[in-house]
């Protein structure tokens, strides 16, 4: 089963003539929302077998877990976490891509399968357990715009506090605010920004409206929604 997981890294270096970029995609010792530990150690065999230097390379570099941008040049795992550095493709795609690290909008995800794992309980609460996961088989990496989920932009919040949901959304209406102002796109991915925006400020919103008290109508106003229920109905 092909399981998806996202990191907030950003990227590392832009490198804008050669189409390069250098990310972390995934993150090692780290607690994740899943209630997931990826170990260090856990892409060295995919890696080795499907890796950029392999016999068969077969790991892409995606578009929102869909479209094909790019391919990895290098890949290696060090202290922090899987490291990539990727060329993207020339394609209308691969240029607005290029234009969205150039603007730090871009965090990343991985497709992958698992091929061996544990699980312990959780030191701070006994009813979750904690899964380390030891060995994945990597199909491809992504680069995504985080909270841009059709359906919903809080999916990746699930387990956030609100002030970390509200400063989350925040940051990422800037950046997106800035991006339309500043980034050379072509028209569909101005297009994908201002829909991204609109629905991460509709959630920011719908949030803060959510956390206001209920005020009690003003007795007169109760009087006159009865009234009008009455003669409506012909009581």
């Amino acid at each position: 089963m092909l399981l998806f997981k996202n990191t907030d890294h950003k990227v590392m270096d832009v490198d804008e003539e050669h189409r390069k970029v250098l990310i972390y995609v995934n993150a090692f010792n780290n607690l994740d929302h899943d209630g997931d530990i990826t170990e260090p150690g856990a892409f060295k065999k995919t890696i080795a077998e499907r890796g950029p230097k392999s016999n068969k390379p077969q790991i892409k570099h995606l578009r929102d877990h869909w479209d094909l941008i790019g391919k990895p040049e290098e890949m290696t795992e060090d202290h922090k976490g899987l490291l990539v550095l990727s060329v993207l493709s020339n394609s209308t795609k691969g240029k607005d891509t290029i234009e969205d690290y150039k603007l730090n909008l871009l965090e990343h995800s991985i497709g992958y399968e698992v091929v061996r794992k544990r699980t312990e309980p959780h030191p701070d609460d006994e009813s979750r357990e904690i899964t380390y996961l030891q060995e994945l088989k990597l199909w491809e990496y992504s680069s995504l715009p985080w909270g841009a989920n059709d359906q919903t932009p809080l999916v990746e919040m699930k387990g956030w506090t609100l002030p970390d949901q509200l400063k989350r959304l925040s940051a990422m209406t800037d950046k997106i605010s800035n991006a339309l102002k500043s980034g050379d796109y072509t028209d569909e991915r101005a297009h994908q920004l201002e829909y991204q925006l609109q629905v991460l400020t509709k959630s920011y919103t719908d949030i803060i409206e959510s956390l206001q008290p209920e005020v009690p109508p003003e007795p007169n106003q109760v009087k006159s929604d009865i009234e009008a229920i009455f003669t409506k109905h012909k009581f």
